[in-house]
């Protein structure tokens, strides 16, 4: 089964991949600051896509998509603003998707924002 940290950094390199095979760049991974860490910093196009990875072994805390709450998807949002203010990109267009692994299955959820 594994660890927390090694079920989720094991979520994390599947997530990588997966992105790299829908044409993502992958920028930066484990990106921290004073308001979080976002797991995925990708670009698709012109787009800078902020990606949260969610990945469990069993179903006995829920389901991955229930850990993201609006609670969460504020904390991921401050750690993007401030990523963008940091890195002199206020003009780029961004966004914030999800990938949720469940056991084989993968759901790519995009602008969890709206």
């Amino acid at each position: 089964m594994g660890t927390t940290k090694q079920i989720g950094d094991e979520g994390e390199d599947l997530a990588a991949d997966y992105l790299v095979g829908q044409g993502y760049e992958i920028i930066k991974r484990n990106h921290r600051n004073r308001w979080g860490e976002i797991d995925i910093i990708a670009l698709e196009h012109d787009t800078l896509v902020f990606v949260e990875v969610k990945k469990k072994s069993t179903d006995r805390f829920g389901l991955p998509g229930e850990m993201i709450t609006s609670n969460k998807i504020k904390k991921i949002k401050n750690t993007a603003e401030n990523y963008l203010v940091d890195n002199n990109l206020r003009e780029v267009s961004w966004r914030i998707d999800a990938i949720l692994l469940d056991g084989p299955h993968l759901d790519h959820l995009k602008n969890i924002t709206n």
